[in-house]
């Protein structure tokens, strides 16, 4: 599963990003968040000469309908999308906009 150049993926804010998947089911929108907030996590970030640092992110997913930037997405559910925003797992999570 892959991002396309039709997808949507952005910085909510801090450690949340949100993804909206065109052609997608909500299903599909879980799993590529997950891939994508599970390959984050494994990751290790070297800066410097200090020790690998690592980092988790969430990932708020939706199946696009006619939204066509991140504005939009956030925009159009924005009640919807607080909602689960602060009822999802504070961090490194993912979670159905």
């Amino acid at each position: 599963m892959n991002i396309f150049k039709f997808d949507i993926l952005g910085r909510y804010g801090g450690d949340e990003f949100i993804i909206g998947r065109v052609h997608a089911n909500s299903e599909t929108a879980l799993m590529v968040a997950e891939r994508i907030r599970t390959a984050i996590a494994e990751a290790e970030i070297n800066i410097s000469d200090a020790t690998p640092v690592k980092v988790s992110v969430s990932i708020g997913a939706k199946c696009l309908q006619n939204e066509k930037t991140l504005d939009e997405l956030i925009n159009k559910d924005n009640d919807d999308a607080g909602i689960c925003r602060e009822s999802h797992p504070a961090v490194n999570s993912r979670f159905l906009i």
